[in-house]
Order: structure tokens, then sequence, then C-alpha cells
């Protein structure tokens, strides 16, 4: 029997689904729907709602659940299409990925056949863990999630059925049911806002910060009949109401901002809302409009092949963005636009010739031959990781030369830098760099975000080469300065101000004599400034003042829109297909226009209250009006286009000689 032909097929309910994958894909592949990612919420209501109608109907008809039907079931819907996925994801790495990428493919690709994805990828979430938007199996973390939820969900049933058949009256177990999804939907949503304000990452990830989604689904499958059909007024203002919180979240949310939490209190209930105004029962729907919509051939279609999508449409994009390097801005999206239509038609035929036979038992099958065949799929998941991950990802597809550059990406910063640098520091435990004996004077300590991080080894070599020694004191997406606050999921935030607080004070203890300031000004100061150079005053006073120290600030190196190392080294192995990257590289007009009121602030501040400034950028130049990215068989740069590697940190080192000989750098 196909799915739309069962006797209780909701076509509004496959029309959200579409909706949702709509929403999903819009994000991910334009970026236009900046709130798109709420589509996978709506998604885990919808799973709860209808798991939670199949498990009341079995339990009220036969008293009890079947652990093993349940699990058969789950298994034909969800693992034939995502193993088939996964296979050609790992055999499209081999062709494209670097061997530390498809390292890591493997890892990825076992934490999916083990169920446990979005540990994986809660793990792997750190700042310089890759960009997200190029992990092709990113998005099973969110199977992950439902497989989890799904191991221990009919177990409540089947001790539901226990307990109702020790009863003497007959009890609906719905009954029971509702106050207990209640509390625990609002008991969850409460977990997801102190998990969020805790650690907004593992908050993302995890089942505990999600299940109050899945069991809002579940309310709403507990519900009473009588509470199915309500006057035409209130189901129809519920319904609008619904459509109206979950394209509303659609579209002002930013991916930027912490989630679950209490932001995702609009879209889940929304969903819901939705489900139950357009419930079979509620007649003043039934000719709706918005009924009309829901149940449109377009959006019923896409909720069909919904699963199928949101399995395809991923790793396609993240390949892409992968690749593109040193492409123009046209070319890009018109691929971005390829790989949505390409994901459309995976999705049809997997939907078409794997999901929907594996769906349909065959007369005569065993059970046990499809728990055996799902953990020989899981197994094979397994070794194929495994031994992708023990091959060091297959480095002889490259030449020696190609990984030199492409090595780039994972050589940052001076060593001994790991850890927890705000933990570190008042431990009085900072990383120490320069010279290795202990009685080497401490001369300067650099302060500041992932760009302090990247800059170090140029002072540490110079440090060395003088006999003396420093501190480092970096934390992502935390400028440098006293009192500022950089809004950020990776960063500090409002510790910022205790973590300023701690770095002078360690100043004025060691008497350290200088401070070096590096940040990402472009990004810290957009919109900002005027709070920024009063910060940067504050902080050049102070440190001045109470610790004796000059205070030094690094202007901006220039930046570039592309990942280098893999840009060079893909134009190395393929220049006929991948475009050299050369010619994309920034002018020294772009860097100047783009960084000119932060200069002038530095200027200002130079002249007003005595900050000193370092400029690595006439060290970087070309001599042609470009910025270099590579010297010497290497790449200047490392994962992003505004990250030195460690070869690009020694190249500009010279810019940082006055520290160390008492003399004014040139401006």
């Amino acid at each position: 029997m196909a799915a739309t032909d069962h006797p209780h097929y909701r076509r509004d309910v496959d029309g959200l689904r579409g909706l949702s994958i709509l929403c999903v894909v819009l994000f991910h592949a334009t970026g236009s729907l900046e709130g798109g990612f709420i589509g996978v919420d709506v998604f885990f209501v919808i799973s709860g709602y209808l798991i939670t109608s199949i498990l009341l109907r079995e339990l009220r008809a036969q008293g009890t659940v079947s652990l093993g039907a349940f699990w058969e079931r789950r298994i034909r819907r969800i693992l034939p299409a995502s193993a088939v996925m996964a296979m050609v994801t790992l055999l499209l790495g081999t062709l494209i990925l670097l061997p530390e990428d498809l390292r890591g493919l493997g890892r990825s690709l076992i934490a999916h056949a083990l169920t446990v994805s979005n540990f994986y990828f809660w793990r792997d979430s750190g700042y310089f863990d890759g960009a997200s938007e190029e992990k092709p199996l990113l998005h099973t973390w969110s199977l992950a999630v439902e497989e989890q939820f799904y191991l221990l969900y009919p177990l409540l049933f089947l001790l539901l059925g226990k307990l109702l058949c020790k009863r003497a009256e007959k009890t609906d177990p719905a009954r029971l049911l509702l106050p207990m999804f209640s509390f625990a939907v609002v008991g969850g949503l409460l977990l997801s806002v102190w998990m969020v304000r805790k650690d907004a990452s593992m908050a993302f990830y995890l089942l505990p910060s999600r299940f109050w989604e899945l069991l809002l689904g579940g309310v709403l499958a507990c519900l009473p009949v009588g509470w199915m059909c309500v006057p035409a007024f209130w189901s129809r203002t519920a319904a609008v109401a619904g459509l109206s919180l979950v394209l509303g979240s659609a579209l002002q949310l930013r991916d930027t901002m912490p989630f679950p939490g209490l932001l995702a209190a609009p879209p889940c209930p929304g969903a819901a809302l939705l489900i139950w105004s357009l419930a079979p029962g509620q007649s003043g729907t039934q000719r709706f409009w918005l009924r009309r919509v829901m149940e449109s051939s377009l959006l019923v279609g896409l909720g069909l092949i919904s699963y199928s999508l949101y399995l395809w449409h991923w790793p396609l994009l993240a390949f892409w963005d992968y690749v593109n390097a040193g492409f123009s801005d046209r070319v890009h999206d018109a691929m971005r636009l390829v790989m949505v239509l390409l994901a459309l038609a995976a999705a049809y035929t997997s939907w078409r010739w794997v999901e929907t036979p594996f769906r349909r038992p065959s007369a005569g099958t065993i059970r046990g031959r499809v728990f055996a065949s799902a953990f020989a799929a899981a197994a094979v998941l397994v070794a194929a990781g495994f031994w992708m991950h023990e091959n060091g990802g297959l480095p002889a597809r490259w030449t020696p030369a190609q990984l030199r550059l492409a090595q780039a990406q994972s050589e940052m910063g001076v060593p001994g830098a790991d850890g927890d640098a705000f933990e570190r520091l008042k431990e009085g435990n900072l990383p120490r760099f320069g010279a290795a004996f202990a009685d080497a004077p401490l001369e300067v300590l650099v302060w500041g975000d992932s760009h302090a991080w990247c800059l170090s080894p140029a002072i540490a070599a110079l440090a060395e080469q003088h006999g003396r020694a420093g501190l480092l004191a970096t934390y992502p997406s935390t400028p440098p300065g006293l009192g500022f606050v950089q809004p950020s999921t990776s960063g500090l935030g409002t510790r910022a101000i205790e973590w300023g607080e701690g770095i002078l004070r360690l100043v004025k203890e060691r008497r350290i004599p200088d401070v070096v300031l590096v940040g990402y000004w472009r990004r810290i100061a957009k919109g900002r400034i005027q709070e920024l150079k009063n910060c940067l005053e504050l902080t050049v006073r102070r440190f001045r003042e109470e610790a004796g120290a000059q205070v030094w600030v690094v202007r901006d190196v220039p930046a570039h829109d592309i990942l280098v190392p893999r840009a060079l080294a893909l134009h190395q192995r393929l220049p006929w297909l991948f475009p050299d990257p050369t010619p994309s590289a920034c002018t020294e007009a772009e860097h100047r226009r783009a960084n000119a009121s932060f200069d002038s602030m530095f200027d200002d501040l130079a002249r007003t209250c005595g900050l000193r400034i370092l400029d690595p950028t006439p060290a970087l130049t070309d001599g042609q009006g470009r910025y270099l990215l590579q010297h010497g068989g290497q790449s200047l740069y490392a994962d992003v286009g505004h990250h030195l590697s460690i070869a690009g940190a020694l190249h500009v080192s010279a810019v940082f000689q006055p520290l160390f000989q008492n003399e004014s750098p040139a401006r």
C-alpha cells in the first residue's frame, strides 16, 4: 500500500513537509531565507505527531506495541535511502576532497552509521574545525536526533500497555499520555533554554534540547477527538496563526542566533497549530484557502520526496562550496541552482526506486533479515569510513606540491595554545612563546582573537631570535580591548570584560612592557567604530597608567573571498577546470577602501593617546597592485581568506622588529 493510499494519510501534513523542506533548501542554497533552518524543527513536530499516532493506534487495538515491528518500520523508512546517499557521498569525496578532509568524511561516515552524528558534529564544531557548509554529512545530525529518540520512545508505550492490562477498567492510553507529554514539553523547552545559555553548540546538536519538539507532535496525537472539531473561526484563526509563526520565524531568525531555546518556541507551536487546524475533523477549514495551499500539488509533491531531498541537497551543495575557489559570483550562483536541480532529480530517483520499494514489506519477508541487513549496511559504512580514515584520506591522489599548498589549512599559530584560554588566564598559565630558557625576559603579550593566534608565529620567531619571551592571550571571536563585548556563539561574549581585566592584571604583575592588540577589525568595528575607538583609548590609557605598558595595534591583513590553500591546490591539480585564484586576490585599492575608516581611527589614536601601529600589508604586496596568496610554493593564508598560515605569518615577521628594538615603527 502506498503512503498516500493509507486510510490515515493526511495530504496537508505532506504539504507541511513540503513547506519545511522548501525552507531548508532555500536557506542552504541561497541564504535568502536566513531562518529557513527551522524547517528541521517543523519536521520534528510532524514526525512526533505521526509516530505517536501510529503507536497509539497499535496500543488501542492490541493492548501493547511490538518493538520489533516499530523498529523494522523505522529501518525501512530511514536506512536504505540514507545508506545509498552516504556511499555515493563517500565515492564523490574520494574524487574531490583533500586527504585531511576525506579523513574527516570517513569519521563522519562512521558516526552516521552508528547514529551518533549529532555528537560527532557537536564535538567537531570548534572555531577552526572547517567551514560547516563544506562537511558533506553534516545534515545527518538531525537524523541521529530522531533515531536516538525512537530507540527509546516505543518503550514508553510498551510499559503503558503493561500498566493498562493490570487495570480492571478500560482507559484510553492518550488520557494518561496527554498530561505527561504536556509537562514534558514545557520542561523540555526550559531545559533547551538552559542548554543554549550553557553551550549553544551542544544545545543545537543534542537530543535533550530537542526532544520537546518531537513530544509536541505527540501531544497533538493524544488530544481528545472533541478537540479536533471547533468552530470555523477558531480553526481558521489557528491555521493562519500557525503559518504566520512558521514563515515569520523563517524570515526573521538568523543562523548566528543561539538556537533552539526560546527561539524555537514560535515555529514548533506554529507547525502544531497547522496540523491541528487542518485535521480531517475540522469542518471549518475543509474549504479554507489555506488548506488548498497546504494540499497543493507543489507542496505535497515536495513533501513526498522531502526525506530524500533533505538527504541529497546538502552533500551536493557542500561539494560545490568545497571546490568553489576562484570562480566568479555569476558562476557560483548558477552552479548552486544546478546543484538544487540535481538534488531534486536525485531525490525523486531515491524516493521512487529506493524509499518506496523498501517501505513496502514483500510477502514472506522475515523481520530478522531486515535487522540483519541493517546491521550489515551499518558495518559496511563503518568499515568504509574506518578504512578511509586509517589510510590518511588517500594522499597518493595528490602530488607533494599540491599537498604542500593545501596543508596550510591546518598550519596556524604557535603550538601549545590549545585549551580554554579563559581558564588558563585565571590559572596564570597562558601559552608562552619565544626563547626556551626559563629566565628569558617576558617582553610582550599578544592579545586578540583568532587573527592574533595566526600572527603569533611571526612575533614568536623574533622573540626567540632576540632571546626574549612572550605570552599569548587569544580567544576566537573575542576582540581585544577593555570593556568591549562582541556578541558571538563561539566567543566569550560578556565574559570578555573579565577576560580583559585579567589580562591587565597579568601585564601589571609580570611587568610586561609591550602589549600587542590584534583583531579582525573589519568585522569587529562594523557599525561600532566610535564605540571601539573609545574602548581602545581607554585600553591604551589604563595599560600605560596602571601597568606601565606600551600598547600596539596591528592593522588588518588583506582579506580574500576565497579559501586560499584549497584554491591553489585545486588549480595546480586541474588547471583546466579550476581557475587560478591569483586574479581574484584582493587589490591594494580594495583593501584600503574596506579599511579606510578603521585605519583612520588608528591614526587618530596614535596622535591623541600614544597608540603605536604595526602594518603587515606592505610585506604581502606583489608589487602590481594585488596582494600575495603564495610564496615559495606555500600558501600564505590558512583556512579562510583572512587568517594567515604559519608561512604567511613568518613572511611578515619583519613588521614586528620594532617590538624588540625599542624604536617606533613607520606608520
